[in-house]
């Protein structure tokens, strides 16, 4: 979608169309969500925390329709092009707050104005697809660790397995799960971020986060032990 060429009235109309369908889609699907467990052996109240996600870009369709749903409505940085304000608008409808920007364009700005919804004494979440704007897939940039450490928060790292999907012919190969299938959300245990940190610390924890997803979507991570099943009616 051009930039020049977009159309408010029609990415309005484009936006209520994706909200509709992603969420009579994402109804079909039988979706477990797991979470970080405290030391009491509950799961944990994420929505009572303060820190920053970390997904990959081609899994972002599920937690939008999904954390808003678990009470969690992270702010999330999209970008600035045109296909971008669509996504913008979509997610706007189910309640995320959007952040214009991107490691490529505006990124800088869009940081600041990340920071500055931060309020030390309120809940707050941030939301990075840390492989985006246009890759390389599955490649974790320094944009969510950069985040973190100015504010003082940890990275949740938060990866989804998918039963039965499509996957898209883009760069990030967007998986579309089948209707009626199993899908799991696996949020892993807090990465810790050195604040202030030199660039070799946020070096480190770039590859520590990275590092982490992939070992959560291989099954090869320990610290998950808490189950909270969310089935569509």
């Amino acid at each position: 979608m051009s930039e020049k060429s977009t159309n408010p009235r029609k990415v309005r109309f484009l936006a209520f169309l994706g909200w509709l369908i992603v969420s009579l889609w994402c109804a079909t699907l039988r979706v477990r969500v797991r979470l970080p467990q405290q030391t009491n052996g509950l799961p944990m109240d994420l929505t009572e925390q303060s820190f920053v996600m970390a997904l990959w870009h081609d899994s972002l369709l599920i937690p939008m329709w999904l954390l808003p749903r678990i009470k969690l409505r992270p702010a999330v940085m999209i970008s600035k092009s045109g296909d971008g304000e669509l996504v913008a608008q979509v997610g706007g409808r189910f309640g995320w707050r959007v952040v214009r920007g991107s490691s490529s364009r505006g990124g800088s700005e869009a940081l600041e104005e990340a920071a500055n919804l931060y309020e030390p004494k309120k809940p707050f979440q941030f939301l990075f697809t840390v492989d985006g704007p246009r890759g390389p897939r599955r490649e974790c940039k320094f944009g969510v660790v950069a985040l973190a450490a100015r504010l003082g928060l940890p990275v949740l790292p938060v990866t989804v397995r998918f039963e039965n999907a499509w996957y898209a012919k883009s760069w990030d190969r967007m998986a579309i799960p089948k209707p009626f299938s199993r899908v799991e959300v696996l949020m892993d245990h807090f990465v810790l971020i050195p604040s202030p940190a030199s660039r070799d610390d946020l070096e480190q924890s770039r590859r520590q986060v990275e590092e982490t997803m992939h070992s959560v979507e291989l099954g090869s991570s320990n610290s998950i032990t808490t189950e909270h099943t969310s089935r569509a009616a």
